[in-house]
């Protein structure tokens, strides 16, 4: 069975028989259970959509990016300060958010909980929350979130990872397992200009992952030790050379959005470093000037003009000159005003205000009401997504080792711009707890805390006036007074 060579005799042949029944039990629900998934959910040769998509892909074929991602990294991330800002805020901002594992405790109280979060209701959420999960403090599992590799914690591996992830449009975990250990113990990111598709042919779309270090020097992960997570992509060549497989980065959308603003930077500097719009200076005397005589001209002129700190000197001749401009200001070339509506277009191609990086525009208030929907609309939104890729990239083999039903979340309560929801909600709820709708066990559940379900003072509802119990009669003073 295993391919081993054993003499049978006395207890190893014993031993050797319950092992091979072991080994033909394994093989058997193995079957069965390829059986079960091929009539429920099809096998990969029924699948004729994706036949019909890679059918052209041969095995251990190359698929290539058909852009050059250098270009997002040089001219964008490196190069542009608005591309830095803007991928830098989303990035820095997922890095702050705590991941951590828990143990699942109601599975419909599970999907309730992660149907408002994915809504962005967190203070639905956390109803639910305490209901459905329980924190698993320690473990090798739990210590995973808290720093997935030796080199790294939480923090730096998700800045990386999400770095990539808006700069390329890709991200790429390598799930390392120990030696003579199955499951995958350290978690690294893995740079995406540098990672391949290799396919299998149509049935197996991604066989594994290359990483080409050029030179020919490369290695090949299987693909179930990596995650990868992209963007959307739309192109789909009618070669059906694969492109589709990658994820489409923002930049690609923006990259003459990127030149201009590039070449707008550029344009400013020229300007500072000439020190005025450009023009011809001349000789306006009868007398013609030699090439010498220009030549040393050009090199005073440069030397007294030229550089930051004499932007607009007045000129000082004793001959006669002329001055031709043949140059705009970077006023009149609406340079500054540009580069406005190009942190603009980035920012709107990240689901980002501009307000927050404007501080023209920037009001305490409404930056904090725009950091507030960015969190809502993009970073959160973005945090569900790497949830998802963990629970069903390397939760379940954890899940199946510990015999528990694992779950992977992340908590932004502490985040500060989210804070003033937390107040508004407590407030309602205190408010509810004053006019008898809620219990102060009740109350305590929903915001988050253990509450006591045994305190029977605690599990009744309460009026304001007297905080007597709602279902005692009101019952006047024994000893009213006369008014005197």
């Amino acid at each position: 069975m295993f391919g081993l060579s054993i003499v049978k005799t006395g207890q190893a042949k014993s031993d050797l028989i319950e092992l091979e029944k072991m080994a033909s039990e394994i093989e058997v629900r193995t079957k069965m259970s390829k059986l079960v998934n091929d009539k429920l959910i099809g096998s990969a040769e029924d699948n004729q959509l994706q036949r019909a998509i890679f059918q052209y892909i041969m095995k251990n074929q190359v698929v290539y990016y058909n852009n050059d991602q250098n270009t997002f990294i040089e001219k964008g991330y490196a190069f542009n300060p608005h591309v830095y800002t803007v991928i830098n805020f989303i990035a820095r901002n997922k890095s702050q958010a705590k991941f951590f594992l828990s143990e699942v405790k109601d599975k419909k109280q599970l999907y309730e909980y992660i149907s408002f979060k994915n809504e962005g209701n967190m203070m639905r959420a956390n109803n639910y929350r305490r209901k459905a999960l329980e924190v698993v403090e320690d473990g090798m599992f739990a210590n995973m979130f808290k720093r997935p590799n030796k080199d790294q914690g939480w923090s730096e591996y998700m800045f990386s990872k999400s770095g990539y992830h808006e700069l390329m449009g890709n991200s790429y975990v390598y799930g390392q397992s120990p030696d003579g250990f199955e499951l995958m113990s350290q978690l690294f990111v893995a740079p995406s200009p540098l990672i391949e598709i290799v396919s299998g042919g149509w049935m197996e779309p991604i066989k594994e992952y290359k990483v080409n270090f050029g030179y020919d020097m490369f290695s090949n992960i299987p693909a179930e030790k990596m995650l990868h997570q992209k963007m959307w992509n739309p192109i789909s060549d009618r070669m059906n050379r694969g492109e589709s497989m990658y994820g489409l980065s923002p930049l690609r959308a923006m990259l003459r959005t990127m030149k201009r603003s590039n070449e707008s930077v550029d344009a400013s500097l020229a300007y500072l470093v000439n020190g005025a719009p450009a023009g011809v200076m001349s000789n306006d005397s009868e007398r013609s000037m030699t090439d010498e005589d220009r030549i040393k001209a050009q090199a005073i002129f440069n030397k007294e003009f030229g550089g930051g700190s004499n932007v607009n000197k007045v000129l000082q001749s004793s001959s006669k000159v002329s001055w031709q401009q043949i140059g705009l200001s970077p006023v009149d070339l609406e340079l500054i005003e540009s580069d406005k509506v190009d942190l603009g277009t980035f920012c709107r191609g990240y689901g980002i205000d501009v307000i927050i990086f404007d501080p023209d525009k920037a009001a305490y208030n409404n930056k904090l009401t725009a950091e507030k929907a960015a969190w809502q609309n993009t970073i959160i939104p973005k945090l569900n997504e790497e949830r998802d890729g963990l629970n069903n990239w390397l939760v379940p083999a954890w899940s199946e080792y510990d015999n528990k039903n694992y779950h992977v979340d992340f908590d932004v309560s502490h985040i500060a711009c989210l804070q003033a929801d937390l107040k508004e909600w407590a407030t309602r709820i205190y408010q509810g707890v004053e006019l008898g709708i809620y219990s102060p066990h009740q109350a305590a559940v929903l915001l988050g805390e253990e509450g006591d379900e045994k305190d029977q003072f605690l599990n009744k509802k309460y009026i304001k006036q007297t905080l007597r119990p709602i279902d005692e009669p009101y019952q006047p003073s024994a000893n009213p007074t006369d008014g005197k």
